[in-house]
């Protein structure tokens, strides 16, 4: 089970994503819409996982804000963005994110990058706190 932020200016995609993950176990510390809120709450709540979207409301942008939480606590970032053009996934993937998934996106695609790439906690006992039968829905997100 992971402690997940979910930054997502558009609310129905945010519910819909907050009740996929509750679904498949995880924790969500969290939902916010922009760049400012997603700081201040994962510096309040230390999630494991940040799902961000790119284009968010207020000043500063998903990239810039996971740039700003990864400079102070270790986090991995999952972006979700509508945005796929290669200037934009170039700026995040300099961040070096767990993955990046294009909006409309089926669940899986969140639940395979999940499975895969969340290594066991630093710290923790070495073994995955992930769930161990990969449950994958066909649950479309858009």
């Amino acid at each position: 089970m992971a402690r997940i932020l979910i930054t997502e200016d558009e609310r129905l995609i945010a519910e819909d994503l907050k009740w996929a993950l509750q679904d498949h176990g995880h924790k969500i510390v969290g939902i916010v819409a922009s760049g400012e809120e997603a700081i201040k709450m994962a510096f309040e709540t230390k999630p494991e996982i940040i799902f961000m979207d790119i284009s968010l409301d207020g000043s500063i942008n998903g990239i810039d804000a996971a740039k700003a939480i990864q400079k102070k606590i270790d986090v991995y970032i999952v972006f979700c963005s509508a945005f796929s053009d290669n200037i934009t996934r170039l700026k995040a993937s300099a961040l070096n994110p767990m993955g990046y998934v294009t909006k409309p996106f089926e669940f899986a695609e969140i639940e395979q990058i999940l499975e895969r790439d969340f290594p066991p906690h630093p710290g923790g006992n070495g073994t995955n706190r992930m769930r161990t039968q990969p449950d994958f829905h066909n649950e479309k997100i858009s």
